[in-house]
């Protein structure tokens, strides 16, 4: 399939990776891990003001090395100024948290970080066309598919991860219902194997 797009627009692609079906085996084997939120053992966290609440889902946090966590903030909650040793990402899953930089806290100068911020792509790159997962199982389903394409702005949307186990349930055409159904004027590009699709 040739993927064409025009001036410096962007085709941006969402992909989940997961272990599935006869590679689960495999993947339990090569120390991949798999937990469900109701798995995720909450305590307090001994370096942050009381109220604070860590689940370590994998690797030491007092060391300088890749690790991943999930925090629970109750509202208004203010973390003082600190360092990492390590480079840090994070993602907010719920409600807005404001982050700041420099060594004393400044709530005028913090940014706000929402669940969604998957918009800002919109605005840094202005995305013509989006490949979206629609399977529904290990990955987004054509409802999550929908807003995420909203949420981007895009043309049109080609749908990825679908069809290939009977698990995997969405369609394309539950993809356009969909997109209708919440008023978003966006083209749902279903190329078949081996045919060229220009787009846009």
């Amino acid at each position: 399939m040739k993927l064409a797009s025009r001036d410096r627009h962007f085709v941006i692609a969402a992909l989940i990776v997961a272990c599935s079906g006869a590679a689960f085996a495999a993947c339990a084997a090569d120390g991949h891990q798999m937990i469900s939120a109701k798995d995720l053992k909450w305590s307090d966290v001994p370096s942050l003001p009381p109220g604070a609440k860590v689940a370590v889902i994998e690797g030491p946090m007092s060391e300088a090395v890749a690790f991943t966590v999930r925090l629970k903030l109750p509202a208004n909650y203010r973390i003082p100024p600190h360092t990492h040793p390590a480079v840090e990402r994070f993602t907010v899953l719920q409600g807005t948290f404001f982050m700041g930089l420099g060594e004393k806290a400044d709530p005028a100068k913090a940014m706000p970080h929402g669940f969604g911020d998957m918009s800002i792509i919109r605005y840094l790159y202005t995305p013509d066309v989006a490949f979206l997962p629609i399977g529904g199982h290990f990955t987004m389903g054509p409802v999550g598919a929908a807003r995420a394409a909203q949420l981007l702005g895009v043309k049109a949307v080609v749908p990825i991860h679908y069809g290939t186990f009977p698990i995997l349930t969405g369609t394309p055409d539950a993809l356009r219902s969909e997109l209708a159904r919440i008023g978003a004027a966006i083209e749902v590009i279903a190329p078949e194997r081996g045919v060229e699709t220009a787009l846009y």
